[in-house]
Parts: structure tokens; C-alpha cells; sequence
């Protein structure tokens, strides 16, 4: 598949060399491999996916915050209780995506 294709045919917006970690989630997975490989140039394939895989991160501790908290709420739970909730998953997820602090708690 050609850079054209993948910025054009797959996903509305286009998917270039600047994408963001959502940008990416929304295009099919078969279809990483080539923004990868055809997408960035060569010389800042590296760079590019670790900014990525940076960013990807921290939207996946902040999706396990919502989820937790919107499941605590939605079984009757309190503000506080889904917030402890809310913080238990997040350090779970941390410390999987190997985090050297994964106990980040948050109050709001």
C-alpha cells in the first residue's frame, strides 16, 4: 500500500508523519505496520513511535481512569469510592505498561 493510499483510503482525516496516538487507534491494527513502513521516512521511523507509543500511553491510563470510574458510578458507588477505584486501575495499568512509578493517585 502506497503512502497516498493509507493517508487518504483509510481513515477520513488522512494519517500522516504527525499522527497522534488516536489518530492511529481508529485505523484498522493490519494497518499500523504500514504507517510505520511507509508513512514515516526511514530516518525518524524511531522517534516517531516512541513519541507515539508515549502518547498511546497516557491514553490508556486515562481510558482505565474513565472506565473504572464510570463502572463504580454506574453500580451505585459513590464519587469517592469510584475515585479509589479509579486509582487502583490506574496503577495496575502503570505498572503493566512499566511505568517507574506506577502509584499515581489522583484527587478530584
Amino acid at each position: 500500500m502506497t503512502r497516498s493510499a493509507l493517508t487518504s483510503a483509510h481513515h477520513p482525516r488522512g494519517i500522516g508523519e504527525d499522527a497522534k496516538a488516536l489518530d492511529l487507534i481508529e485505523i484498522a491494527m493490519v494497518d499500523w505496520p504500514i504507517w510505520v513502513d511507509h508513512v514515516l521516512p526511514f530516518d525518524q521511523q524511531a522517534g516517531q513511535c516512541d513519541r507515539v507509543a508515549r502518547e498511546a500511553a497516557g491514553v490508556a491510563e486515562r481510558a482505565v481512569r474513565l472506565l473504572a470510574y464510570l463502572e463504580a458510578r454506574s453500580t451505585g458507588k459513590s464519587h469517592q469510592q469510584a475515585v479509589s477505584a479509579q486509582n487502583k486501575a490506574a496503577t495496575k495499568t502503570r505498572r503493566c505498561i512499566g511505568y517507574s512509578y506506577p502509584k499515581q493517585d489522583v484527587i478530584f
